[in-house]
């Protein structure tokens, strides 16, 4: 699937070898989180790597797209945000501006901001990285007809459906609670488009 393998070279490891100053300086403010220092170091060399890419001809928004969703997912996964409203927690998120702001040397990666609980930003992740997996599970059906693939891909689905009718049915109240123009882009598309491609790729499996 397109989005894990990127997210995976997110998640490389990464040395903390002091030379990164902006996160040797952001470290010392957020003392408390005893792990910032390693994952700093792994957020700002994904920042500059994505920054890199984006400069190569024909080259798309899209892995700053993905960059965004890996940093919140890490930073719930590690315990760094908890389940509350992700721009109340400005402790946190105004460090992570700063490293971001500073490893974004040519501005072409922006940080997304978001307003609303963490909860509701996984299940928009597991949306979006759907929306990511569609093509692939369209042509794998002809190449893995398999049980055993049927199985997993039906597995995969049912539980993305079932996310997207919690969503759905929290729509409206998740569209008021927040003023960020991409989560209520992102609502009205999937809404529209993504259910029927949903129950299609279900009938096709069952």
């Amino acid at each position: 699937m397109k989005s894990y393998a990127i997210y995976d070279v997110f998640n490389k490891t990464v040395d903390v070898d002091g030379e990164n100053r902006k996160c040797e300086e952001l470290s010392t403010k957020l003392h408390t989180n005893k792990n910032f220092k390693k994952f700093c170091y792994m957020l700002s060399k994904n920042v500059t790597k994505v920054c890199e890419f984006l400069e190569l001809p024909n080259s798309t928004s899209e892995n700053c797209e993905f960059l965004n969703y890996w940093l919140y997912d890490a930073l719930i996964k590690i315990n760094f945000l908890n389940d509350e409203n992700i721009k109340s927690q400005s402790s946190l998120m105004d460090k992570i501006s700063e490293l971001w702001d500073v490893s974004n040397y040519n501005k072409k990666c922006v940080l997304t901001k978001y307003n609303i609980i963490t909860t509701d930003f996984m299940h928009m992740k597991e949306l979006y990285d759907y929306s990511k997996h569609i093509s692939a599970i369209e042509d794998n059906q002809s190449f893995h007809r398999e049980q055993q693939y049927r199985k997993q891909y039906c597995s995969y689905i049912k539980k993305v459906k079932n996310i997207y009718d919690i969503l759905l049915h929290l729509r409206i109240l998740i569209i008021l609670q927040t003023n960020n123009q991409l989560v209520t882009h992102f609502f009205n598309q999937l809404v529209v488009k993504d259910r029927f491609q949903l129950m299609v790729h279900l009938r096709i499996l069952l």
